[in-house]
């Protein structure tokens, strides 16, 4: 209980992103529709998969020494990650935006991309990719409130902006990348302001030379992981056009919303699973009993999806987007195993091998 005590603000933090992401569906479809929503979501897809580039193991090198390290050393590894990851975020999102002529040409897509939109979408990457990273600081640092702060202000203004960009200044489509881009640079920004007591100068050899060490399994993964939603959006596009990608995409806002909550119970369980992972001495028994519980409530949500969603997802789209009921139970299913092997994680990162 004293763990989601020192953590319940960034769980506050992530129901309330995940209310504001639902209460923006019916604004937003009554006068977006299928096509809008998959040409945004392809888009978001590409740079999804560019993104897992910038990983470079950033996640493995925080769990493997932040906790052990001295204060210093903290400061160090801390920075040499974070101006690693956005470094290597602004180059892939200027190679995007030169290279994205051939690209689009190479997935038949290049004339649904918008160039504003494209341009709002690779200035938000290496923001979001700082987000990542400071979010997995704070989790380390058990700084739950600092990471509510950064979550609920990206949520608020990219609500905001969505809205604003929709009903003032009717800008369509557009809208849903300016409100992600506004998000973004936002919530990045409150974050940084959070770290500044926690960032050096300059990057270090030493962390450099260990993120190398882990950079390459990182980037494969993390290039994987980003590949299946380009994957499944150029397979639909290619056999149901954007409305199909939309209607996909659509049944995955369900899929996210759910993964933000699972995530949020993640990171706070992920200081006490490499605890418990290094000392070995109970078992994982409190990590296992909260999966459990979350595993349970992913069931319900799954079955409940199953049998009401064509309702549901009715009444909150307007009518436009009810054939995404057929996905969004399937998706939690994916969900499910996507969860799976939390110990066995743990005991890998604890044992400084979570490169493999």
């Amino acid at each position: 209980m004293s763990l989601f005590r020192q953590s319940r603000a960034y769980l506050f933090a992530t129901f309330a992103n995940a209310a504001l992401s639902l209460a923006l569906l019916p604004f937003a479809t009554k006068i977006l529709g299928p096509d809008d929503f998959g040409t945004y979501g392809f888009v978001l897809a590409v740079v999804t998969f560019m993104s897992g580039f910038a990983d470079a193991g950033v996640g493995i090198l925080l769990a493997e020494h932040y906790p052990a390290s001295t204060p210093a050393e903290r400061r160090n590894l801390l920075t040499t990650v974070a101006a690693s990851s956005v470094l290597a975020s602004a180059v892939l999102a200027l190679t995007i935006s030169v290279a994205w002529q051939p690209l689009g040409s190479l997935f038949e897509a290049d004339h649904l991309m918008p160039e504003l939109g494209l341009a709002l979408a690779c200035v938000g990457m290496p923001f979001r990719t700082f987000s990542s990273v400071s979010t997995t600081a704070f989790i380390l640092q058990r700084r739950s409130a600092a990471a509510a702060y950064a979550l609920l202000s990206q949520a608020g203004i990219g609500f905001s902006v969505t809205l604003v960009s929709l009903f003032v200044f009717d800008a369509g489509m557009i809208s849903l990348f300016v409100g992600n881009a506004a998000g973004v640079v936002v919530g990045a920004s409150v974050a940084l302001i959070a770290l500044r007591r926690d960032l050096s100068v300059l990057p270090t050899s030493r962390w450099i030379r260990e993120l190398l060490r882990v950079a390459p399994s990182a980037a494969t993964a993390g290039l994987m992981e980003g590949m299946r939603p380009l994957v499944e959006t150029q397979s639909i596009l290619r056999g149901d056009g954007t409305a199909g990608v939309g209607i996909f995409n659509h049944a995955r806002l369900y899929y996210g919303f759910l993964m933000q909550v699972v995530n949020s119970v993640g990171y706070a369980l992920w200081p006490l699973a490499l605890q418990e992972a290094r000392n070995r001495v109970d078992d994982f028994r409190r990590v296992g009993r909260v999966w459990n519980g979350v595993y349970f409530l992913l069931t319900a949500a799954g079955v409940a999806l199953a049998f009401f969603a064509p309702e549901f997802i009715d009444v909150l789209t307007h009518g436009k987007f009810e054939a995404a009921s057929l996905w969004a139970p399937v998706l939690v299913a994916y969900l499910l195993l996507q969860n799976s092997g939390k110990a066995a994680t743990a005991i890998l990162y604890a044992s400084m091998k979570g490169a493999l």
